[in-house]
């Protein structure tokens, strides 16, 4: 959808809102009213309100009222949220109250004016001048109130979508490059330097890498970007390589033969200084020699990214770029390898053209896995707002192994980790999210036989309600209040102790070698939420 559209249909959604809400202010003016559909107003005034929220901010996803509302839940600011639920949950209330007073199971003609009815109308229309003052703020927003969850980030790990990035030239260090990425890590990552993925084409693997990125926005010479960003739509040609007319398609016999109809049209077009490496991909991460002609013929033209507004789930906006000014590659490892340290190896770094990018691997895992991540909205549809007076649960977090014990109070809830099925990266990626303030928030843990839910709640400013259920036994194993910084940081600890010095990785059976034993290991302790000191 364009901007354009967006704001159009924002409006219309608007107007979907106010006649609903209208409906609402028609049944309730006296005397009999059907009222089917009454409640059907409410909740689809809400509907249309959040589609007009999710619209103004180019976020509406093409689906379902289920996945509209999870969207607004994950990225609003939680003000918003918390007032969602409460109206939202206020429509339930009064549709239970109503058939409770007229003791019947479904609506038909009702006298709104019936004196028995007096107090239900007046909690309604309370609702009503509630639900016009929310729709009101998510149909006309303050775009002047920075979206939640967003930061200013000169380095490091990149949590956001990468839409306005992309296509895009990068310079990257890959492989086994702990040693290098730790240091970096610990606060001395050089401006510029971001990390993020290469999503495999099974869209079960990402790659990881850390480098500079070259948006073709960037390019400062117009012809040189308009050939580039030709040349990134070829990459994506679903059947071969079109022509010079870009009309008329030229189907290549194989891989060798596409990569070889490229790397001739980029002669024709004067970018002849672009070699294509052979036996590398020619889609979405498509990878040149780094040659000196390159550097002062290409890269020369163009700015690197210094300083990026990010947040997660939200679209990375550049904030700051400078001119790409090394001259050759070994003038970028000088800069880079005094950075480093000079006991650290020298990582040279290689370039591609890229029109995908993704989040790395530890913060995006494999479709089919991140659905282990949900909203718990059904567990909390009854919750009322926080009182500070609740009372703190005693909290402990023992890991051992294939076993997690939480504890809350005098409960302890014990969970089985799976052989089969990874937890680690999603209970990983579960704490982030509680780390950054992304409420509420709930992963699953395959105990291959039974199923144990962790769900997280805001109870509070600095405060979480954290619950273990038992998917299949429809049960509550333990619950707690718990402070969100005591919690975050007894699982930092506990992760962290556990994975250096407890966990047994030639036991488990994801890796089979001892290099992918190593790596694994390394990857999780490299997680954003365990090498910083606020897990971002």
């Amino acid at each position: 959808m364009t901007e354009d559209s967006d704001e159009i249909w924002a409006e219309q959604a608007r107007r979907f809102a106010s006649n609903d809400l209208g409906g609402v202010r028609y049944a309730l003016g006296g005397g009999r009213r059907y009222l089917g559909s009454f409640f059907d107003h409410m909740q689809n005034a809400l509907h249309w309100a959040v589609d007009a929220w999710l619209c103004l901010r180019g976020e509406r996803c093409r689906s379902g009222w289920h996945d509209q509302e999870a969207r607004f839940l994950r990225i609003a600011p939680p003000a918003l949220q918390d007032e969602y639920l409460r109206v939202a949950g206020d429509v339930t209330q009064l549709a239970s109250d109503l058939l409770d007073i007229l003791g019947v199971d479904r609506l038909d003609q009702v006298a709104v004016d019936n004196p028995t009815l007096d107090t239900w109308r007046r909690q309604a229309m309370a609702w009503l001048a509630d639900a016009e003052t929310f729709v009101g703020k998510l149909t006309k927003p303050d775009t002047s109130t920075p979206q939640f969850g967003l930061c200013r980030i000169e380095s490091g790990v990149l949590r956001g979508r990468f839409d306005g990035l992309t296509p895009c030239l990068l310079l990257v260090r890959s492989g086994k490059t702990t040693r290098y990425q730790g240091h970096w890590a610990a606060g001395k990552i050089p401006q510029g330097i971001f990390d993020f993925g290469d999503l495999g084409a099974d869209r079960r693997h990402v790659h990881d890498y850390s480098g500079f990125i070259l948006p073709l926005s960037l390019c400062r010479n117009a012809r040189l970007r308009k050939s580039l960003e030709t040349f990134a739509r070829l990459l994506l040609w679903p059947v071969g390589v079109p022509v010079r007319d870009e009309i008329t398609p030229q189907p290549p016999p194989g891989a060798r033969g596409r990569r070889l109809a490229l790397q001739t049209w980029l002669d024709e077009a004067g970018l002849g200084c672009l070699k294509m490496v052979d036996k590398e991909s020619v889609t979405r991460w498509t990878r040149f020699h780094f040659t000196l002609e390159a550097t002062q013929s290409v890269l020369c033209e163009f700015d690197y990214v210094t300083a990026v507004e990010d947040g997660p789930g939200q679209a990375i906006r550049i904030l700051e770029h400078e001119a790409f000014r090394w001259t050759s590659h070994g003038d970028l490892l000088d800069r880079c390898q005094l950075d480093s340290g000079e006991d650290a190896s020298i990582i040279p770094f290689r370039l591609y053209m890229v029109s995908a990018l993704s989040t790395r691997s530890e913060l995006c895992t494999d479709t089919r896995e991140r659905e282990r991540l949900f909203r718990p909205l059904e567990y909390w549809a009854g919750a009322t707002t926080p009182n500070r007076d609740i009372q703190l649960d005693r909290l402990r977090v023992r890991l051992e192994p294939y076993q997690l014990l939480l504890t809350f109070g005098e409960r302890t809830a014990k969970i089985l980790f799976s052989e089969i099925n990874d937890p680690f990266p999603e209970l990983l990626e579960w704490l982030r999210f509680l780390a950054t303030g992304d409420l509420p928030i709930g992963v699953a843990i395959d105990e291959e036989g039974s199923e144990a839910r962790i769900v997280a709640h805001a109870c509070g400013e600095g405060r979480l309600i954290v619950a273990v259920l038992d998917r299949w036994e429809n049960a509550v194993r333990t619950a707690g209040v718990v402070e969100t910084d005591e919690f975050l940081s007894a699982f930092r600890r506990e992760l962290t102790d556990f994975l250096q010095n407890r966990f047994d990785v030639r036991s488990w059976p994801c890796h089979e070698d001892e290099e992918g034993q190593s790596a694994y290991r390394d990857r999780l302790l490299e997680h954003s939420f365990l090498v910083g000191a606020d897990g971002l």
